[in-house]
């Protein structure tokens, strides 16, 4: 038997899901990029696994160790192969400098990730959705969730400002050269703790591709959709102005011709 319908938590989950999302949830979404990325309706059931906090732990581990074995090899080089002509400042420097990088470096990570779960799997069926954690597991009916969310934050701001022209090839490959934007799709529960992340992309047309995928979500689960972080669905003006981006002269003459504000100017 279902319990009635409370308005106060409609308001609630709405207030949960402004735009863009919190870093917290980008954080989260982002570790289930890789995960989802094939994301496949027609194949239902879907497990997904990802191990982000046991990744880094065992990077830790691993700058840990470097840091203590650079600390034996160049401590003993410094202090016992150097000799007295070396000052005693330079061997300080020559023991401290890389063993305390690197265990800066894991300290860091450690920091970062140390609330990460170490192993985390979701397991979809069209009816129910199961999670698992290391401090345990849950199992919940799709019909119980508020319906779906598609999510936006942006993760990147092009280096140097829209202004600068130029990108080195490494610059290009690693995305410097653009902004870009994490979407993701949550299923949404009045218990937060009950929220999951089915899907998560940066790709250049991620917004386009949630914005299609969680209509088909609603279709497949029967959910509604709760926001789509206001977007509609792209028209091929939208994608043609985006694959060719117009040069300064050419937005001068389109504003010309249009107003102010782009739209079309109305003529007697």
């Amino acid at each position: 038997m279902h319990s009635p319908h409370d308005p106060a938590s409609d308001s609630s989950i709405t207030a949960r899901l402004a735009s863009p999302g919190s870093q917290e949830h980008a954080d989260r979404a982002a570790r289930w990029k890789q995960a989802t990325c094939d994301f496949d309706l027609k194949r239902l059931p879907l497990t997904f696994d990802i191990n982000a906090g046991e990744t880094a732990m065992l990077g830790v581990r691993w700058l840990l160790r470097a840091a203590g074995a650079a600390l034996l090899l160049i401590g003993g080089w410094a202090w016992l192969v150097a000799g007295d002509e070396t000052d005693v400042v330079e061997k300080v420097l020559a023991t401290v400098l890389l063993p305390g990088t690197l265990a800066s470096l894991a300290l860091w990570i450690w920091l970062v990730h140390r609330r990460t779960p170490r192993r985390q799997r979701l397991m979809l069926w069209r009816d129910r959705v199961r999670y698992e954690d290391a401090q345990g597991s849950w199992e919940e009916r799709i019909r119980d969730y508020a319906g779906l969310a598609l999510r936006q934050r942006q993760t990147n701001r092009a280096r140097g400002g829209p202004h600068r022209r130029t990108y080195s090839a490494a610059e290009r490959e690693l995305r410097m050269d653009r902004d870009v934007w994490l979407w993701w799709i949550e299923l949404v529960h009045e218990d937060p703790a009950r929220d999951l992340v089915l899907w998560a992309s940066d790709a250049d047309f991620a917004s386009s591709d949630g914005f299609e995928l969680v209509g088909r979500m609603s279709e497949t689960f029967d959910l509604p959709v709760l926001t789509t972080s206001g977007i509609r669905e792209a028209t091929a003006e939208d994608e043609r102005r985006v694959a060719e981006p117009l040069s300064p002269l050419q937005e001068v003459a389109r504003r010309l011709t249009r107003g102010g504000d782009g739209s079309p100017t109305q003529r007697d």
